[in-house]
């Protein structure tokens, strides 16, 4: 049961990188809320990432699929299913950074 519910939860759960430093928790709960039930919503202080879960699993996959690489404050933002460990997220965040830094 325990890894059953350890699944759902990184499949609800939705990482929201390249964010303005100004951008709020409110802010997500604006954009994200339209999907559908959000749980939580955390925009990590001092950093440009934050995370949204959802209670349903197709409504988060719904909001990744619409939102990833759109525009929110200004920037293009990184909508993905969450990763337990932040390292995949950081060099992706790294690699998106350095190729847009063109723009």
């Amino acid at each position: 049961m325990e890894n059953t519910q350890e699944m759902e939860i990184q499949i609800t759960k939705v990482y929201v990188g390249n964010l303005d430093y100004e951008t709020t928790s409110n802010d997500l709960k604006d954009l994200f809320s339209k999907y559908g039930e959000l749980v939580e919503v955390a925009k990590i202080p001092e950093k440009n990432y934050g995370f949204v879960k959802f209670s349903n699993q197709e409504k988060a996959v719904e909001a990744i699929k619409d939102l990833n690489n759109t525009k929110l404050n200004g920037r293009y933002i990184i909508v993905e299913k969450s990763d337990r460990s932040m390292g995949g997220h950081n060099k992706q965040k790294k690699r998106y950074q350095r190729n847009n830094r063109r723009r």
